[in-house]
C-alpha cells in the first residue's frame, strides 16, 4: 500500500518477524531523528510491540543517547575550579572552562567555589603582610603598610580647613539691622489703602525737602 509517497508492506498474520540489516538501519535512522515507534513500526511494516521486541538493545542504545548521565566531577576538574576561584574568575568562565552550566558548577563545586577564593585571599593578605613588616624595610614596605592600616585597621587620610580674616583674625561678619518691609497683595476686602513705600530717598532729596514724611517715607515712620 502507498501513502504519502511512500510503500508501507505489512506482514502476513502468523508469519513471525525475521530482523534484517535493512529494517535494523531503518529503525536505528528513526530514533536518531526521535520519530515515534509507531511511525516506524509503520516505516517497516511491523507493530510497536515487534519493534519493542526485536530492536530493544537498539532503542535502550538511543535513550541513553537523549538522557542526561549524571554529571561526576574529576580530581583535575576540582583543581581546576579550585585555581580559577581563587584567581577571581567569574562563575560563568569558569563553567565555560568545564563546559558545564552555572548551577551544575555551583552543585558540584561548592566547596572549590568557596574555598578557593578564601584560600587566595589569604595568600595574598599573608604576602601583604610580609612586605608591610620586612625586616629590613623594602621599597614598598611603606605603601603596603598605609594600605593594611586603611582597609585593615580603618584609619583615614584627614585634612583641615580653616578660614580666618584679614591678617589671621577671626572674619568679620556684618548684618544689616534695617528694617524689613513685607508686601502682601490685595484681599479685596478694601483694608489695603496704605501709602506706598517707593524706597529710600538720597541725601539730596532729604535735604531738598524738610517738610514732614511724605509718600517717599516708609510707611512704619509716617504719621497718621
Amino acid at each position: 500500500m502507498r501513502q504519502c509517497g511512500r510503500t508501507f508492506l505489512y506482514m502476513p498474520t502468523g508469519i513471525p518477524y525475521v530482523v534484517n540489516d535493512d529494517d535494523r538501519s531503518t529503525v536505528i535512522n528513526g530514533l536518531k531523528f526521535n520519530q515515534p515507534l509507531a511511525t516506524i513500526a509503520a516505516e517497516i511494516g511491523v507493530s510497536v510491540p515487534t519493534i519493542e521486541a526485536h530492536y530493544a538493545a537498539e532503542i535502550a542504545a538511543a535513550e541513553l543517547k537523549r538522557g542526561r548521565k549524571p554529571f561526576e566531577a574529576t580530581d583535575a576538574q576540582r583543581k581546576l575550579v579550585w585555581s580559577a576561584a581563587g584567581l577571581g574568575l567569574p562563575h560563568s568562565q569558569i563553567a565555560a572552562l568545564l563546559e558545564i552550566s552555572e548551577g551544575t558548577l555551583r552543585t558540584y563545586f561548592r566547596k572549590e567555589l568557596d574555598q578557593g577564593a578564601a584560600n587566595a585571599t589569604m595568600k595574598v593578605a599573608g604576602a601583604l603582610f610580609r612586605i608591610a613588616t620586612a625586616d629590613p624595610p623594602l621599597p614598598t614596605s611603606a605603601t603596603a603598610g598605609i594600605f593594611w592600616m586603611k582597609t585593615r585597621a580603618g584609619w583615614k587620610e584627614t585634612s583641615r580647613v580653616e578660614n580666618t580674616g584679614a591678617d589671621g583674625n577671626p572674619i568679620e561678619v556684618e548684618s544689616s539691622s534695617s528694617p524689613v518691609m513685607l508686601l502682601l497683595p490685595d484681599n479685596g476686602r478694601g483694608d489695603c489703602n496704605l501709602p506706598v513705600y517707593r524706597g529710600p530717598r538720597s541725601d539730596q532729596d532729604a535735604a531738598n525737602d524738610s517738610s514732614s514724611p511724605g509718600e517717599d517715607e516708609p510707611p512704619w515712620k509716617m504719621k497718621a
